[in-house]
């Protein structure tokens, strides 16, 4: 019984815990409050959907700002990638959402990762078209 335990366990550390369908829920609504009673670590933080997709990608997608930061807070990967190779911050910026876009860099996004295709944040930006997020990238690229 022991083995099975600790075989579930290790399972679950390689391929990252699943969050509930209340945590995807809250995500969704933006319920911050709640979301702080649900997400208690860094495991649960970094708990990942379909295609590796991290809770904190899907918040980002649902351009949640106060959730992306208390995930963080809580230890998620900024810099996770999903099965095609995409960060947090290349979704931020296909999003065109600048204030997620300066959350995660400020939080050691890397701004150099790419993607399967080999393209970057920047080159995602450059795709958007979105001239406030291309500066932004520039000028903090440059620093």
């Amino acid at each position: 019984m022991r083995k099975i335990a600790l075989l579930a366990a290790f399972a679950a550390s390689l391929f990252g815990a699943e969050p509930s369908y209340e945590v995807i829920e809250t995500i969704k609504k933006g319920d911050a409050a709640k979301l702080k009673t649900l997400i208690s670590d860094s495991d649960n933080a970094n708990a990942s959907i379909a295609g590796n997709k991290t809770i904190l990608m899907l918040s980002v997608w649902e351009q949640k700002l106060e959730i992306a930061s208390i995930l963080i807070e809580k230890g998620a990967d900024v810099n996770a990638k999903d099965a095609s190779g995409k960060t947090p911050l290349m979704l931020a910026v296909w999003k065109e959402n600048l204030p997620l876009v300066k959350l995660l860099i400020s939080k050691g996004a890397d701004k150099s990762a790419k993607n399967n295709e080999g393209l970057s944040a920047a080159d995602v930006a450059e795709l958007t078209g979105n001239g406030d997020i291309i500066d932004f990238l520039r000028a903090d690229f440059m620093k």
